[in-house]
């Protein structure tokens, strides 16, 4: 049986029905339904502690939150992984971490990639933090595997607002006859990837199980991303053709901790599990534009 964290959230709506679509049972946690993945006896009145495989989505998921709460984003994120590795010490954890612990990076980094002595912002830090507690996880009782997402996107993903990734918030700007924030010049790169993409690696991080090769005494570790690097400007005049919406962007300096560019070298996820991108990016921003409410 698997548990899904986080469960109606942008990420873990899409793996939850990709799982349930494989035929999984799933137990859905999440706040909106009064769970809370910081108290023991709420994740053990759920059957957290009952089940093979948690899939941990439920922490604080931008650097946003951390500027505005960071005491709160912080303690969410710490103490949700160690509640979790307490209520279920031999359940396989997967963890969705970020690409922002690598910061910038002007070429397309790998999970062997040497990380910032000093972590870009504090969401960075704290999901560092959770990397390690992963490695703890495998190392004691259970098993942990850890997937760096880029910068996921797709249909749900404007219910973030603010916290949503830059598709969402130009998207929701647009549509809301509203003006475009872009930070710096807007020729940052990112990868951009699908949010059926990354759960389908979810998917099949579960299929493959233990047999997920470890990189070193830490827990498997991942990137999820399509491999190509895609402007802010370019995404956003996309977005104009898509929608027939158009409107100049206001550019405005990019706050302090901000990631600017980064790009993801994906090629061990695709060798352990035959995991592959399928919707490029045109396709991707059609499809959340037709799922606009």
């Amino acid at each position: 049986m698997i548990a899904v964290t986080g469960s109606q959230g942008f990420l873990g709506r899409a793996i939850t029905r990709m799982l349930r679509e494989d035929g999984h049972y799933i137990r859905r946690f999440d706040a909106q339904f009064g769970h809370d993945v910081c108290q023991s006896e709420s994740c053990r009145s759920e059957g957290l502690h009952d089940v093979s495989t948690i899939v941990h989505c439920a922490s604080p998921c931008s650097a946003l939150m951390f500027r505005e709460k960071p005491r709160w984003a912080l303690i969410q994120t710490i103490r949700g992984m160690i509640t979790l590795m307490t209520v279920a010490p031999a359940a396989h954890l997967i963890v969705l971490s970020t690409c922002t612990l690598y910061g910038d990076s002007a070429v397309p980094v790998s999970e062997s990639a040497p990380l910032p002595v000093v972590a870009p912002n504090a969401y960075a830090g704290a999901k560092r933090h959770c990397e390690e507690l992963a490695a703890l996880h495998t190392q004691m009782t259970g098993h942990a595997t850890v997937l760096r997402v880029f910068t996921g996107y797709g249909p749900g993903d404007t219910l973030k607002g603010v916290y949503a990734s830059p598709v969402g918030r130009f998207l929701d700007a647009l549509t809301a006859g509203e003006t475009p924030v872009i930070y710096g010049t807007g020729e940052q790169v990112r990868d951009f990837v699908y949010v059926d993409d990354v759960a389908r690696a979810v998917r099949d991080i579960v299929v493959a199980g233990q047999d997920v090769v470890q990189l070193s005494t830490l827990a498997p570790l991942y990137n999820v991303g399509t491999g190509i690097g895609t402007s802010f400007n370019t995404v956003y005049e996309l977005l104009q053709e898509v929608t027939g919406i158009h409107r100049d962007p206001v550019y405005v300096p990019a706050p302090d901790g901000y990631v600017g560019s980064c790009v993801s070298n994906s090629l061990l996820l695709q060798q352990h599990t035959g995991w592959t991108p399928r919707i490029d990016l045109r396709e991707g921003l059609r499809r959340a534009v037709e799922a606009q409410p």
